[in-house]
């Protein structure tokens, strides 16, 4: 069964890469959303992949890991944007990666809530 969604949720990664790299060279535009949001769905789609063939606590955290990368990323973003962006083009990129960074914290604390599911029955295992 994890081994299915793991295979779905890889193709669906896979795609979004896709995505990513097909609306990448408009950045700065208003399909830069896209781009942003793309991003994020390829990484908890291919995190999703990872974490269902290797249902580990230590995966997940590794999948957590790479969200708060990719929110630091969104962050240094908009302080660049919001110091060096041109007007109103900037303003706008800065708030589009406002929403990423939202949209990046959901699915970050959904693979922390599965590290720390795993870690409760991990726990529970082992004392008993």
């Amino acid at each position: 069964m994890l081994a299915a969604i793991g295979v779905v949720a890889g193709i669906f990664g896979f795609a979004f890469v896709g995505l990513v790299f097909q609306y990448a060279p408009l950045w700065g535009t208003r399909e830069s959303l896209y781009t942003v949001v793309y991003t994020s769905l390829a990484y908890v789609s291919l995190g999703g992949a990872i974490v269902a063939f290797f249902p580990r606590e230590k995966v997940a955290d590794l999948a957590v890991a790479g969200g708060g990368f990719l929110g630091a990323l969104y962050a240094l973003g908009i302080l660049y944007y919001v110091i060096f962006g041109e007007g109103v083009n900037g303003i706008y990129v800065a708030l589009v990666l406002g929403f990423g960074i939202v949209l990046q914290m959901v699915f970050t604390g959904g693979f922390q809530l599965l590290s720390g599911r795993w870690g409760e029955t991990s726990k529970s295992e082992s004392s008993a």
